[in-house]
């Protein structure tokens, strides 16, 4: 029996690896065709220069990572704030100003700090439609917070996501060493603080950093949970597991995808190989932390309209908006004007608190209607290959944030031309290297996982944390890349899969050497 669930297990592991490598593979064709989608400018020489930052980025990390490693904490600390405090000079010389959901956010923070209350811009009709996306209002009043102690102005939110971004390295960091791989997790933070996807949305006040690193607050608290520190009382595990549970929770809050890191857990607690890091009691612990999330994130949405005063459509309003229009074949799966005008048909009737719950069935009926319209059009016409193929596509477009920085600075009146001349000039550098350093992250583990599916000897000198954490990170890069298929697409969404492929890549990179130089009998 033992031996049949280790040959199952070990069937499991190879088969997942199988999976995330022929997915790598389908990523970096997606993220190269975007890029002639686009018709950038490129170059051969914009390619090598490119290349070279792409390969001096990863020098530099390996250089930083074996020092680092080499000296205390302190170091560590003073490091990092020394790369927080460049950042945050270097994303202050760059004058923007937020747009679309961005300019929504900001926004609305900024009322708020500055003393109106929800219920008073519901009344001004200032919130508009954004009562049906729920999670816009959750990261304006984030936002509003270091806005209202040092003042309503976008300058504020970029330096409060730059400090966050310091906050996320130092949890990184705590991670590995929880592992006892402290070295893997120096590498991760230096590889999360320079990649250029980061720098474009710290720069335009996107919540990703914020909702990674809650994300990772959790990781860290539950890691707590399942290996407590040898000082620590059973007090401790239960804060920790509070924590994990409170962080999950207004990590969902910021991007409703929380659920994919939960069924995560729940397989690799199931199928996880046996270790010092996986008990029973720590399955045990694991499972009952995703029962008491998944009721922590039904209850927020049932006490959301409370929070705000005013009426909030429910969840299964937006997952229509965003399934129908994720399955539009007229917008590939992207922003659809045509179900966008479907829903605000039903908009003033939602609004109103009496109406409310026959309109949003009412709104829900419809595009629900409207998606299986989609579905029959791409069934009858065979579109599939060619609907996918573009979804993708737009899930994987590097240069999305790249694109709104030209909006801005094409529509806003206060940059000089010549800024925006010099940014026209500098954007398909940055896109080309941004492209570079995503790929980097994809042939990294395709080759590294590659060379353990066929090579069984370099598999059995994985420690069983290495196979563990291998497997934990496959599983949430293929949740977070198959699920954000199912639904609307656009390219800033694909930055959740960054967090994965650094883990993967760093593991590869630091045991690579390890896995291939031959091993001598004693």
């Amino acid at each position: 029996m033992i031996i049949q669930k280790k040959r199952f297990l070990m069937t499991f592991h190879w088969f997942i690896m199988l999976i995330a490598c022929l997915t790598f593979t389908l990523t970096l064709w997606g993220t190269w065709r975007a890029q002639v989608v686009a018709k950038h400018q490129f170059t051969w020489h914009l390619g090598l220069l490119s290349a070279g930052l792409s390969l001096l980025l990863v020098g530099i990390v390996w250089l930083l990572t074996h020092w680092l490693n080499r000296r205390g904490d302190a170091a560590l600390w003073l490091t990092f704030a020394a790369l927080i405090v460049i950042k945050i000079i270097a994303i202050r010389t760059i004058p923007t100003w937020p747009t679309s959901d961005f300019w929504n956010y900001h926004y609305f923070a900024a009322l708020s700090a500055n003393g109106m209350s929800w219920v008073a811009m519901s009344q001004h009709h200032l919130i508009a439609n954004n009562f049906v996306f729920p999670h816009v209002l959750n990261i304006a009043a984030a936002f509003s917070l270091p806005e209202a102690i040092f003042g309503a102005n976008y300058g504020v939110l970029q330096i409060a996501n730059t400090l966050v971004i310091f906050v996320s390295m130092l949890v990184i960091v705590k991670i590995g060493q929880r592992l006892k791989l402290r070295s893997l997790g120096i590498a991760v933070a230096l590889g999360y603080y320079w990649l250029p996807a980061y720098w474009l949305y710290t720069l335009i006040d996107g919540a990703e950093p914020l909702f990674i690193g809650l994300l990772l607050i959790a990781t860290l608290a539950l890691l707590n949970v399942i290996m407590p520190p040898v000082t620590s009382y059973r007090n401790d595990q239960i804060m920790s597991l509070l924590m994990a549970v409170v962080a999950a929770t207004l990590a969902n809050a910021l991007r409703p995808i929380v659920v994919i890191w939960l069924i995560a857990i729940l397989i690799f607690s199931s199928l996880a190989r046996s270790s010092s890091v996986i008990h029973r009691r720590q399955r045990l612990i694991l499972g009952f932390m995703t029962v008491i999330t998944v009721m922590s994130l039904t209850l927020v949405g049932a006490l959301t309209p409370k929070f705000y005063g005013i009426t909030i459509a429910p969840d299964r309003v937006s997952q229509a908006y965003s399934v129908a229009t994720g399955t539009d074949p007229a917008t590939n799966g992207a922003y659809s004007t045509t179900v966008r005008a479907v829903l605000d048909r039903h908009i003033s009737q939602m609004s109103r608190p009496k109406a409310s719950a026959k309109a949003d069935q009412t709104a829900i009926d419809d595009l629900n209607r409207l998606t299986k319209q989609h579905l029959r059009q791409l069934n009858q016409k065979h579109d599939w290959p060619i609907f996918m193929r573009n979804k993708i596509t737009a899930f994987l477009d590097e240069d999305y944030g790249f694109d709104w920085i030209d909006y801005n600075f094409a529509h806003h009146t206060k940059i000089q031309r010549a800024q925006q001349r010099q940014f026209f000039k500098q954007s398909d550098l940055l896109t080309l290297w941004s492209t570079f350093c995503f790929s980097g992250l994809l042939v990294v583990p395709l080759v590294g996982e590659l060379c353990l599916l066929f090579w069984p000897q370099l598999r059995r000198r994985l420690s069983s944390r290495q196979r563990n954490l291998l497997l934990f990170n496959n599983l949430l890069f293929l949740g977070f890349f198959y699920a954000s298929l199912l639904v609307e697409v656009q390219g800033r969404y694909h930055i959740v899969l960054y967090l994965p492929l650094l883990t993967l890549t760093s593991l590869v990179i630091q045991n690579g050497g390890a896995m291939i130089r031959p091993q001598h009998q004693h």
